[in-house]
């Protein structure tokens, strides 16, 4: 943080409305405007704010275009707050604010984080933004693989296959080259990261891309509860219940990239390590639908997950620790989700 800025102990919650060229600003009465989403005017204006307040800044997280928000904050030393978009739209439509406009979504996200004080984003690790953006690659590259496989299956002159054919050679190299950089940079990561890859690669089910997916995606993993880790992959199951009517349980929310990791992981695990194995066929024998059995896998799955990369966490502290919990090349307990 600039030295020469005037430190204040009142907190300003700042709303910004993100898009690709702008950003919508309501600090209340101490600042309303549109600036260019640029780092260099982000840091102009919240330095001008600093003088006159501490400014706490939320934004919607809505795709990459908060990012030289998010980065520039982290460089003056200021809180700032990622907010789930579907409950700053539940909190809009309890407050009855009916306009949809840049300005008034700027004031409604001030007016959320006012209300709920929401906990801030921790600064990046460079480890883990390099491999959220290769996977973010790769996951493009291999669905566009999938649509050309597709593609092709359906066409018959030989010039066309030819001409796909080439291009799903391309995407295969680059495919393989994008996994090769993941495993370098995993291991010039240093010992406890590499380490934990290592651990939760060590998993029956969990290969190498997802090991590094779910530690670059949930830096908190080691340190959660059981209802913590459901809730923070989406995997909690949510009643919907209203009198005398029970429907079903639906997951929603929390980290996709995980939660996508986590589902390829499950259908392997569900076929390949017998703990899990069995918990699917116990599942399915009572008559579970193939999707809630999938579910209660991936569940299953990360807790473990979350056991053994606490476990890891503990041996860098102690080389003395104990063994993991069970055996790590299985995973989790048997017991019924």
């Amino acid at each position: 943080m600039n030295t020469s800025t005037t430190v204040h102990n009142k907190t300003c919650h700042v709303g910004v409305d993100v898009s690709k060229e702008k950003l919508q600003i309501d600090a209340g009465d101490l600042f309303r405007g549109v600036i260019p989403n640029t780092p260099a005017e982000i840091a102009k204006h919240l330095k001008a704010l600093q003088k006159k307040a501490a400014p706490h800044v939320c934004c919607e997280a809505t795709g990459p275009y908060d990012r030289a928000l998010v980065n520039t904050c982290h460089t003056l030393g200021l809180p700032v707050s990622r907010l789930n978009p579907a409950r700053t739209a539940s909190f809009r439509e309890a407050m009855g604010i009916g306009a949809k406009t840049d300005k008034e979504d700027a004031r409604v996200i001030r007016l959320f984080a006012e209300t709920f004080a929401p906990a801030t984003v921790p600064p990046p690790d460079k480890t883990r933004n390099m491999l959220r953006q290769l996977h973010l690659l790769r996951d493009a590259l291999v669905a566009q693989h999938t649509v050309l496989s597709n593609l092709r299956a359906t066409l018959d002159l030989p010039a066309v296959r030819k001409t796909l054919d080439a291009e799903l050679r391309g995407l295969d190299a680059r495919i393989e080259k994008l996994e090769a950089h993941i495993r370098t940079a995993t291991d010039e990561a240093g010992p406890a990261f590499s380490g934990l890859v290592d651990a939760l690669d060590g998993i029956k089910g969990v290969a190498m891309l997802t090991a590094t997916k779910l530690a670059a995606h949930v830096p908190e993993l080691g340190t959660l509860t059981r209802r913590r880790a459901a809730s923070l992959v989406g995997l909690a199951p949510f009643p919907d219940e209203s009198g005398p009517r029970d429907g079903p349980r639906h997951i929603r929310g929390g980290r996709k990239p995980a939660r996508d990791a986590l589902y390829m992981a499950a259908l392997s695990a569900s076929r390949h390590n017998d703990v899990l194995a069995g918990v699917y066929k116990r599942l399915m024998a009572r008559g579970k639908h193939h999707n809630v059995a999938l579910t209660a896998v991936m569940r299953k799955l990360f807790l473990y997950a979350n056991l053994v990369a606490a476990q890891h966490l503990r041996s860098l502290e102690s080389p003395a620790a104990g063994t993991p919990p069970g055996d790590a090349s299985q995973g989790a307990p048997s017991t019924d989700a």
